[in-house]
């Protein structure tokens, strides 16, 4: 994500479709995007399902990880405004029809341990019926990730610590076993029964679900912070707590049995990178501090943590004044359940080469630009046939030479002519024989009418204060414009009040 101005996120292997660069920043959240939009795109036909295990992913924290995202309420910043305005990114979620309903992603989540949501992916299954939580992008981006049913079983609830109420086993509690709210580990035990429960009684929860093909738990993911980083004697170990969760919700003794399961976690990264207070800035490094191999080479490979301070929205842009809870802005949930799949596909198969589509470009209509993406196999991998293939969106006046199915193509993009135009090319990697999705990543090329044009609206032109017809060059036009303002005397013929 961001260190020093380079987009990154923590985590110990090579990064699939991150890439340095100082020009719009949070877009590379979202390439993992993959998939949705290149269905809508192409308008791809009725996904078939393949027979295998039912894919599990279990969403943990506090009132974050709940989701309070608005979907309509406030100016700027809700689910609507941002499909509205970025339809590019965020139409995926709405069709004809209006907010699409994933029937290949179920979700399970008992709101305030009252009211039951269970079924198709959609909106409104965050904190309230009218908020989104991290789940929704995330679904999304593993239902297509998957030909498998995909299920996610969100357990969380508002206002707990890692400290007291999720506390883990190894980290000692005071009643062992917990038995009621306020007991060290009360909300750990409580997530456990919740998930053995939903995948005891899978049919019943959803009658789609065939038991011939069984379940697999395939990863965990963690958004949680706010109640241990106010509190300094929480604050102070919430490394050790950290990193006992990880290891006890992955052993037979105290969790699922599952070594190695891929985990990852969002730091509670609210106020951006402008937070100076010291709790806040204690606890996210413990966060971080997960996926440091030096330290916890255990976690190598298999825990990767998103640095979220990139996706805090003001409150100017936002629903609501609510740094808590991210000011309630849709954007900021979406991008972080994106980043946060994004780690989760990339440690489910690690073998996948890594793939940049390159650096963002400017150009003008007609003219050639040569790609230049950087994809790097991994040594061992059993990805030994790559193929590629590059979208464009929107694809009109588009075209690549030799073609769209080689690594480095040229690309020509003609437009009409009027303002410039944003062209989003997508570099879609995969192995010969591969039936899973892609490794993908995307750049963009802003398109002008002229190379003077694409000068001067990028602020590229050199100063040159005598160009006054803007064609770049100082010439016998420039000297029309000034011989028609030629002794003109602009001075005040009498004094005039400030406002005017």
């Amino acid at each position: 994500m961001r260190l020093n101005g380079k987009s990154r996120a923590y985590g110990n292997r090579p990064r699939q479709g991150y890439k340095e660069r100082t020009m719009k920043r949070e877009s590379k959240h979202v390439n993992i995007l993959r998939l949705c939009a290149v269905l809508v795109a192409f308008a791809l036909p009725a996904k078939v399902l393949s027979a295998g295990p039912l894919k599990v992913f279990i969403l943990a924290g506090q009132s974050n990880m709940q989701g309070q995202g608005e979907i309509t309420d406030g100016a700027q910043g809700n689910l609507q405004y941002m499909v509205d305005t970025d339809p590019a990114t965020f139409g995926h979620l709405k069709d004809a029809g209006g907010w699409v309903v994933r029937d290949d992603v179920w979700i399970w989540y008992e709101r305030d341990g009252s009211t039951l949501i269970k079924g198709g992916l959609s909106v409104g299954q965050g904190a309230a019926n009218d908020t989104i939580g991290p789940e929704l992008q995330f679904g999304h981006v593993m239902g297509d990730y998957y030909n498998d049913q995909v299920l996610l079983i969100k357990t969380a609830w508002g206002g707990k610590s890692l400290a007291v109420d999720f506390r883990p086993p190894s980290s000692g509690w005071s009643i062992n076993p917990p038995v009621a709210v306020g007991d060290q580990g009360y909300y750990y035990q409580e997530m456990l029964n919740i998930v053995a429960d939903v995948l005891a009684n899978l049919s019943t929860y959803f009658p789609a679900y065939d038991e011939g093909q069984g379940y697999e738990i395939v990863g965990f993911g963690w958004h949680q912070g706010w109640n241990d980083r106010v509190n300094q004697t929480y604050n102070d170990e919430y490394e050790y707590n950290m990193a006992n969760f990880i290891r006890d919700i992955r052993s037979s003794e105290h969790g699922f049995g599952i070594p190695n399961l891929p985990f990852v976690i969002a730091t509670t990264g609210m106020s951006g990178w402008g937070e100076t207070h010291p709790r806040a800035l204690s606890l996210m490094e413990a966060q971080l501090a997960m996926a440091d191999a030096n330290t916890y080479p255990e976690f190598e490979g298999n825990v990767a943590v998103v640095e979220t301070r990139d996706f805090w929205r003001t409150v100017a842009q936002s629903p609501a004044d609510q740094g808590y809870h991210w000011n309630r802005n849709a954007e900021t949930y979406f991008l972080i359940g994106n980043a946060m799949a994004e780690e989760m596909t990339g440690m489910i198969d690690p073998n996948a080469p890594s793939v940049n589509a390159g650096i963002d470009m400017i150009t003008w209509s007609g003219e050639v630009v040569q790609l230049d993406p950087n994809v790097v196999e991994k040594a061992g991998s059993d990805w030994t046939e790559l193929t590629y293939l590059w979208s464009a969106d929107p694809n009109d006046g588009v075209v690549f030479d030799p073609g769209n199915n080689v690594e480095d193509p040229n690309v020509t993009i003609t437009k009409a002519p009027g303002d410039a135009a944003t062209v989003t090319l997508t570099l879609a990697v995969n192995n010969v024989g591969r039936l899973e999705p892609p490794v993908q990543d995307t750049m963009t090329i802003d398109v002008y009418d002229d190379a003077c044009k694409a000068a001067i609206g990028k602020g590229l032109a050199a100063d040159n204060p005598t160009d006054f017809d803007e064609n770049c060059i100082t010439g016998f036009g420039d000297l029309a414009v000034m011989a028609t303002k030629w002794l003109n005397d602009n001075a005040l013929t009498e004094p005039v009040p400030v406002s005017q």
